[in-house]
């Protein structure tokens, strides 16, 4: 499977593993310290010549040092332990980490943010029906995990937020992070209803309207 992936006579041939980091662009950005271990799964070659590969994330890693930034980086790193999260306060969590994701996805249903069918087209089954209503959706995909594996799958939705999830990645610990999920899905739930309160205001719905519903005159 290596063939085409790696050059031959390097020492990490073979090991179906590599390294990736956020790099923040612009002037004041460069490389994150912290990034995650990737073991790869399978690829496809491209008529292009690129490389679809599909991989797994691993074991967070901190970079140590540097002995190479072109073409690509290569680093000897520090894998950074991580607990499972398995006491009652780390439980407490995730299921206040559930409810708050479950209920700012049904808050962007309601305000036309996020498409019903989208979602339940998705072909992990992590999002099912949950009623004929528009907003009703659950996240499937939350089921059965321990609050670890829970805060991981909570932050991987966060892809228009690079940042957001940089933070958590180096959040030293279940309970940390699973607290600044509770910040994040707060904080994204506040500006939504802020949002739609002052949409629906201006639309001609008066001050008094409904800020969980949908604006007037908003997406359908």
């Amino acid at each position: 499977m290596e063939d085409g992936l790696v050059q031959k006579d390097k020492p990490y041939a073979g090991t179906r593993t590599f390294g990736m980091a956020f790099n923040e662009p612009g002037p004041d950005g460069g490389l994150s310290a912290v990034g995650t271990l990737l073991h790869i799964r399978s690829h496809t070659q491209l008529k292009d010549g690129r490389l679809l590969v599909e991989s797994t994330g691993g074991e967070r890693f901190k970079i140590a040092s540097l002995s190479a930034t072109a073409p690509v980086v290569v680093a000897t790193v520090e894998t950074l332990p991580d607990d499972d999260g398995g006491d009652a306060v780390a439980a407490a969590l995730a299921t206040a980490v559930g409810t708050a994701f479950t209920d700012l996805l049904r808050l962007n249903l309601r305000l036309g943010l996020v498409r019903r069918a989208a979602l339940l087209a998705k072909p992990d089954g992590a999002f099912v029906s949950a009623g004929p209503g528009a907003d009703e959706v659950d996240a499937a995909g939350l089921a059965g995990k321990g609050p670890a594996a829970l805060s991981w799958w909570v932050a991987s939705h966060f892809v228009d937020s690079p940042a957001h999830q940089q933070a958590l990645l180096q959040e030293v610990g279940t309970r940390p992070r699973l607290r600044a999920l509770l910040e994040v899905l707060a904080g994204s739930a506040r500006y939504l209803r802020a949002r739609a309160a002052v949409e629906g205001a201006l639309a001609g719905g008066g001050g008094g309207e409904d800020p969980a519903q949908p604006p007037a005159g908003g997406p359908d």
